[in-house]
């Protein structure tokens, strides 16, 4: 159930940046501990053998520290009590290290960041299709009526329930305030729809969306709901290409049933 969230996605590429450097960080410090190991156990090793032969075995000894294979060679009792304190050392660094990585990569803004650019891919393909604002009870039918006659529809919503909801209905969808961030607009690709039809409840809302979208693509054709004839003449001025206000839905209404009635 994806959808793009309009949010600060800043903060998700933030993230990202900080666990990047955390993760070059912890690199660093297992290879300082590997090479603090090798160092150490080759100069405790009396051995006859030379020193660079003891790096080696060192190195070999350490790795099997970090890679918990435990496949090492002989020790003296001071290169045990060495390697002891070498082993608590990893288990709470790299013990650590994996925590806040991992805390970090499933950090909420991180998943919303991933997962808009996954359908970033998807709404930059789009073209020539129909944005509709709203999900409630006439959104998701003017949604499916659309899409029943072939149109690729792109769901904007601020609620993220009814986003969830137009996305477990297979649309595609926006989740963000498309009457106060324009970016809402833009990334349902404003720009390349063919139609835009505002299907919220708040006149004044709608009024804001059809000026910016005007704004966005002049060409863009716009259906809006008004409430009146005077916001009918205000909705026009703002862009809209067709508005239907409730006055002509019950006229509409009325003169169709009266024409059904059989004549007497």
């Amino acid at each position: 159930m994806s959808y793009y969230r309009v949010s600060d996605r800043n903060r998700g590429a933030h993230r990202l940046r900080v666990w990047r450097r955390q993760a070059v960080r912890a690199l660093a410090i297992l290879v300082a501990l590997m090479g603090f190991s090798t160092l150490g156990l080759a100069l405790l090793d009396n051995g006859p053998m030379d020193f660079q032969g003891k790096l080696f075995v060192g190195l070999w000894n350490s790795v099997n520290i970090i890679s918990t294979l435990g496949d090492f060679s002989a020790f003296t009792d001071t290169q045990r009590k060495f390697m002891i304190a070498m082993m608590f050392s990893t288990m709470f660094i790299g013990g650590f290290t994996i925590t806040r990585l991992t805390g970090l990569l499933s950090n909420e803004d991180v998943l919303t960041y991933r997962e808009n650019r996954t359908m970033q891919h998807k709404l930059n393909s789009l073209s020539n299709h129909v944005v509709v604002v709203g999900f409630d009870a006439v959104g998701s039918k003017v949604a499916q009526h659309m899409r029943d006659q072939g149109d690729t529809v792109v769901i904007v919503t601020a609620v993220e329930e009814r986003a969830g909801m137009a996305a477990e209905a297979k649309y595609v969808v926006v989740l963000g305030d498309a009457g106060v961030d324009d970016d809402v607009l833009m990334r349902a690709r404003i720009d390349s729809a063919r139609a835009l039809i505002i299907c919220t409840s708040d006149p004044n809302h709608n009024l804001v969306i059809t000026l910016m979208a005007h704004t966005l693509n002049p060409a863009l054709s716009i259906a809006v709901y008004g409430e009146n004839g005077a916001r009918r003449e205000l909705l026009k001025r703002a862009g809209a290409a067709v508005v239907v206000t409730a006055e002509d839905l019950i006229a509409t209404a009325l003169v169709a049933n009266i024409a059904a009635q059989p004549l007497r």
